[in-house]
């Protein structure tokens, strides 16, 4: 919404403003530092068959872990091998419905009826920074 600016209105953006926007600036500038910092390391540690590189004197390294996501579960195989266990899923709120694959499958004309059960997401506010119109 554009009002009418006045002293107060203009204080902010005057003096806020500019401070958001630096520090926005620089916080992007330093995670791209960041990735490309760690890529270099791992690849270094890919390349030479290394785990860790760790300097004895300082403790100051790096070290690889892998790190295992969650697993998913083969939801049609349960359901066609064991029908007694996925109703226990479905009542116990354990199956959830993917939105993106329910938009695909809605335009490709696979389903549909599903609007009267949808349940609006969290709602969220971005800052948007508007530059000149």
């Amino acid at each position: 919404m554009t009002v009418p600016i006045d002293n107060t209105r203009r204080a902010i953006l005057a003096d806020v403003l500019p401070e958001y926007l630096a520090a926005r600036a620089e916080r992007l500038a330093a995670e791209k530092r960041e990735r490309r910092a760690a890529e270099l390391l791992r690849s270094w540690l890919r390349a030479n068959g290394e785990r860790e590189l760790i300097d004895a004197e300082t403790g100051l390294g790096v070290r690889l872990r892998e790190r295992q996501g969650a697993p998913a579960y083969d939801a049609v195989a349960i359901r066609e091998r064991d029908p007694a266990l996925w109703q226990r899923l479905v009542d116990l709120g354990c199956v959830a419905v993917d939105h993106r694959a329910v938009r695909a499958q809605e335009r490709a004309g696979q389903i549909g009826g599903l609007d009267p059960y949808r349940i609006p997401g969290s709602v969220t506010e971005a800052l948007i920074v508007v530059e000149g119109q």
